[in-house]
């Protein structure tokens, strides 16, 4: 079926998504308070980011338009992407608007937060075996997978259908 060198990266990432969930749970409960702040810096700087690159877009689109370069059929494609761009400009702008009302409205509140990051560290802490939930969550999920599959395969070699 499978060799084994071929489970090996996957193996690989597994192992090191769970020392990197580990090491997260260490440095919840150590420094919360700068995790939430540079959570909450990457947020707003991915968001106008994001925002920023579509009206980009948008804008470079624009002008390949208005040159008289491209075919006819390379215009009506142009002419669609704009009008995509646009739109999702205009929504991406007032997510980013409403993102950083929020978070100026919000920020007294981001104690609490930390807070709240504190207990659960300290959860994880008398609690250990609670990281576990996460690969018993996997594993039955994957065995769920597995048997479908199984069905999936016995109604396609039966014949009947």
């Amino acid at each position: 079926m499978y060799k084994s060198h071929t489970l090996r990266p996957f193996k690989r990432k597994i192992s090191f998504l769970s020392v990197l969930s580990l090491i997260m749970m260490v440095v919840i409960r150590y420094i919360s308070k700068v995790l939430v702040w540079i959570l909450t810096i990457l947020v707003i700087v991915g968001s106008i980011g994001g925002t920023g690159v579509l009206w980009w877009l948008y804008v470079d689109h624009k002008n390949a338009l208005d040159n008289d370069t491209l075919s006819i059929f390379g215009k009506e494609v142009v002419n669609d992407n704009v009008k995509a761009l646009l739109g999702c400009a205009i929504a991406a702008t007032i997510f980013t608007v409403i993102l950083l009302i929020v978070m100026f409205v919000m920020r007294k509140r981001v104690a609490l937060t930390i807070a709240l990051f504190h207990v659960a560290g300290k959860v994880f802490v008398k609690l250990p075996l609670l990281a576990v939930q996460p690969l018993w969550t996997f594993l039955s999920l994957l065995l769920f997978w597995a048997y479908w599959l199984m069905v999936l395969l016995f109604l396609g070699v039966s014949g009947k259908y």
